[in-house]
């Protein structure tokens, strides 16, 4: 009697799952459909993106910079390096990350060989993000 019922149960059952199949028409708002274009047009537009990058060092002289860049390098090559001027500092910046943790992760490699590094808020392209 018992396996009766537990027959009867799973089949109805099964009647369910497969009768929950089909195709789902979603109709929309012509508003919603403009919103979404006009946030796509938006989001196409932005130039640059907040994320973390490790600060190297930060100097007035422009040659020390540039040498110190060829030294990371050296130590370093798969990992991004660049200087951007910020009158009147050449700051010397590593990475391009989305998260503080990512940009802890670098620090951590290269706190040894350049101990005055830091850990720094930026804007990059979006192309620039690891």
């Amino acid at each position: 009697m018992k396996r009766l019922i537990l027959i009867v149960v799973l089949g109805v059952f099964a009647q369910t799952v497969f009768a929950q199949q089909g195709i789902i028409n979603i109709v929309q708002d012509a508003e919603i459909e403009t919103a979404l274009n006009r946030h796509k047009t938006f989001n196409q537009n932005i130039q640059k993106v907040d994320g973390w990058c490790v600060m190297i060092m930060s100097s007035t002289d422009r040659a020390k910079v540039t040498a110190v860049k060829s030294d990371f390098l050296r130590n370093f090559s798969s990992i991004p390096i660049d200087w951007i001027y910020a009158r009147p500092f050449f700051k010397l910046q590593a990475g391009a990350y989305n998260t503080k943790m990512e940009a802890a992760k670098l620090l951590a490699l290269i706190k040894t060989q350049y101990p005055s590094a830091y850990i720094s808020r930026a804007k990059f392209t979006p192309r620039k993000l690891l």
